[in-house]
Formats: structure tokens, sequence, C-alpha cells
């Protein structure tokens, strides 16, 4: 069993299209993941775990691009963030913060004693809702609507062992 954490940066981001236009929104989050690993070797050198936690992040910033389609003139789009075909608008209307809980199982080999490589496919499901709580968005007829920003992500790890416990492991290597 052990326990990982670091710093991941996001785009959690998304693509809508209208009949009259194209928007990329783009949300930028700086998040630390905290999880729980739990090994089982298959040998030596070649270990799998599988994974559990949580993910907290804050808001860096969100902006919304949008595009007329071929043929569209541009039309007055205040109401959800912008004026202009082709412009970079801060919406200012996502959740400063997320949360979201992690799952996910990787393998680690072993090259030396002290050189490990890692790859790890895991799973954020978002637990917190995406608009923040003062932005009242609506679409189609009224609807209210919250985006879930889930990801799927896969990880790639290199790393050194400087630590003398290791070292004593490396008789068995």
């Amino acid at each position: 069993v052990s326990l990982s954490t670091g710093a991941v940066f996001q785009n959690k981001g998304y693509r809508a299209v209208d009949p009259y236009y194209v928007h990329n929104i783009s949300i930028y989050y700086v998040s630390v993941p905290l999880n729980l690993n739990f090994h089982h070797s298959i040998n030596k050198r070649l270990d799998y775990y599988l994974q559990f936690g949580l993910t907290n992040g804050f808001l860096i910033t969100d902006i919304r691009r949008y595009k007329a389609l071929q043929g569209e003139e541009d039309v007055n789009l205040n109401s959800i963030g912008g004026t202009t075909s082709d412009q970079d608008v801060r919406l200012g209307i996502f959740n400063k913060f997320y949360s979201g809980l992690n799952i996910g199982f990787g393998f680690e080999k072993y090259f030396k004693a002290k050189f490990v490589v890692e790859i790890n496919p895991a799973y954020t499901l978002q637990i917190n809702k995406g608009f923040d709580k003062n932005a009242a968005i609506t679409f189609g007829g009224g609807t209210p609507y919250s985006p879930r920003f889930d990801s799927f992500s896969l990880n790639f790890k290199i790393g050194y062992y400087i630590n003398k416990q290791i070292q004593i492991i490396k008789d068995d290597f």
C-alpha cells in the first residue's frame, strides 16, 4: 500500500455546435490528486496496482471562443458571453473549485534497483457542480444545465529512488 500525490494541469474543455456558431470552451484547472495505491507483484521487477483517491483543483481561467458557421453573420451574443466571432471571451461562470473521485490501475517496471517506469490509466468522476452557484445558465426553453467534467487520463511516470531502503533490495535484482 502506498500514497501518491502530484500536481496536474487540466484543460476540461468541450465543443458545442448550434445552428449558427461553433463554440469551443476551455476550462483550465490546476489540481492535486491524492491516491491510495494497492500494490501486487507479478514478478521481481513488475508490479501492478489499483488506485483510489480524490482530486481537488482550482480554476485558472475559463475561455470561450466561437466562430460563425459558413454563410452566417455575427450576431450579438451577450447572453452567452460575447459579441463578435473569433473572440476569446472570459466567461466567469464555471465553479472555481473542482473535486473528483479517482479510480485507476497501473503497472510499474523496475529496470534497475532504483530506476522505475510507470504507466497509469485513470478515470476521474467530478463530484461537484460544473457551473458557479451564482451562474444562471439555461438552454433550450429554460432547462437548467450543469456540465460534468469527468476525465480519463493516461499518466506516464519515470522515477529514480535515492532512498537507501531501496538499495538494500538491489541484491534481489
